[in-house]
C-alpha cells in the first residue's frame, strides 16, 4: 500500500505555473500549456482552431508591433466570446485553439460566431483602418482527446479555407455522428 502526500500549492507557485503556461503577447494560455495540460485529455467539448486570415501580410505590412499589438487586440476580443470555463490557447503565430467543455452543439457555434465577429470588430491600435478576420474549424468531442479534435478541426479548418473564394472568414463544422466523417456545414 502507498501513500500519497498531497500539500497544497501555495499563492506563489501558482503564480509561477500561471507565468509559464501564459503567452506573453496575448495573455492567453500557450502552446507549452496545450502541450503538458491540455493536449491528451479526454472530454467531451467543442474544439475548434481558429486562424487569423493574412496575418503575416499585416505584419509585414504593418510591421512587428503592429502585428504585436492585433494579436493581443484579436486574443481580448476573443475571449469576450467565449465561457469562463473554456480553455483559448495560442496555439501558433496566428492560431489559436478553444476548448469548450461540456457545451451544447448549438451554444458552440453561436459562440464561435461570436468570436469571428469579435475578431472582425477588432480595433487594432493605431491601425484603425484595418479589419481582420479569421477561418474557423470546429468539431466536438465525446471522450476523444483534445488533441484527436484538434486534428479534425484543423482538417475543416482547411477545408473552410479551399472552399472560400480568397480563403478567408470561413466556418466549417463537424455535425452529429459519425465522428469521421465530413459532415459541414458553410457560413458567411
Amino acid at each position: 500500500m502507498s501513500l500519497l502526500m498531497v500539500r497544497p500549492i501555495d499563492e506563489q507557485e501558482a503564480a509561477e505555473e500561471d507565468l509559464v503556461y501564459t503567452d506573453v503577447l496575448t495573455s492567453v494560455r500557450n502552446r507549452r500549456y496545450y502541450e503538458e495540460k491540455l493536449r491528451s485529455a479526454r472530454m467531451k467539448a467543442g474544439v475548434a482552431v481558429i486562424d487569423l486570415d493574412d496575418f503575416r501580410v499585416f505584419n509585414d505590412t504593418c510591421g512587428r508591433h503592429a502585428g504585436d499589438l492585433a494579436l493581443g487586440a484579436v486574443a481580448t476580443a476573443m475571449r469576450s466570446g467565449i465561457r469562463s470555463t473554456d480553455e483559448l490557447v495560442r496555439y501558433g503565430c496566428d492560431k489559436f485553439v478553444v476548448v469548450m467543455p461540456d457545451i451544447p452543439s448549438d451554444d458552440f457555434t453561436r459562440r464561435l460566431h461570436q468570436v469571428s465577429d469579435a475578431v472582425h470588430s477588432t480595433v487594432i491600435p493605431g491601425h484603425e483602418y484595418v479589419s481582420l478576420t479569421a477561418c474557423v474549424g470546429g468539431v466536438r468531442i465525446h471522450g476523444e482527446t483534445v488533441d484527436e479534435g484538434v486534428g479534425r478541426a484543423v482538417q475543416l479548418l482547411s477545408r473552410a479555407k479551399a472552399k472560400s473564394r480568397y480563403g478567408r472568414d470561413r466556418f466549417r463544422f463537424h455535425r452529429g455522428l459519425p465522428k469521421r466523417k465530413a459532415f459541414g456545414a458553410y457560413y458567411r
